[in-house]
């Protein structure tokens, strides 16, 4: 299983410090641009960084799905675009927020697709599914809000007959802690926070624990 730390650094300076505080111990590096104050100055600095073995994700998230990017999707795409070309290694989009012609921008062996949903687990997750296989994406994600026994159950049965390897699968709400846990088995990677007070989730992995 693949161990991934997101990060939301402010600029250049607090990138490289949190990179020296993640050191080896990640394979990939989420990195949450739509906190970044001026993301293609800091794509000029990041291109130039000594790579290693660890890999580079670039996400932007608008408060819909959490986050603070207030930009258009021509935008988005053009901080895609260039942390591409700069050394980064894959892109993230939600199904849901991203229309199809700037998911298409990207070739699927950069895209790693998800699907959030802050509420419940849906009904229609094979549905959600299709609409995301046309894009033949390198990672896909789901991340769904348990609240009871029956959704935990219905998120695990999704994940235990889901017809592909390269998935990732995690829960948020009363039962995310167990359910995080239970689905490790079904996932290509976790995301791991980098400390206490980086979480993304209640009860979130911190790099100390693993």
């Amino acid at each position: 299983m693949k161990t991934i730390v997101p990060i939301c650094p402010r600029n250049f300076i607090e990138f490289r410090n949190l990179l020296a505080r993640i050191g080896a111990r990640a394979d990939w590096i989420e990195i949450w641009f739509d906190r970044i104050e001026n993301p293609i100055k800091f794509l000029e600095k990041f291109a130039k960084i000594p790579r290693c073995k660890t890999k580079f994700l670039a996400t932007c998230k608008p408060p819909a799905e959490r986050g603070k990017f207030i930009g258009d999707p021509a935008t988005r795409t053009k901080i895609f675009q260039k942390f591409l070309v700069s050394g980064g290694n894959a892109i993230d989009f939600d199904i849901v927020g991203a229309k199809e012609s700037e998911i298409c921008t990207f070739p699927s062996d950069r895209l790693f697709l998800s699907f959030h949903d802050f509420e419940r687990v849906p009904e229609n997750l094979p549905e959600i599914f299709g609409k995301m296989q046309k894009f033949h994406p390198k990672i896909y994600k789901f991340a769904v809000t348990v609240n009871n026994k029956t959704s935990l159950e219905k998120i695990m049965n999704f994940a235990k007959n889901f017809p592909k390897k390269n998935a990732i699968f995690t829960t948020m709400g009363a039962f995310g802690v167990e359910g995080r846990q239970k689905l490790k088995k079904y996932s290509w990677a976790r995301f791991v926070a980098l400390d206490a007070t980086s979480r993304t989730a209640t009860g979130q992995e911190i790099l100390s624990e693993i």
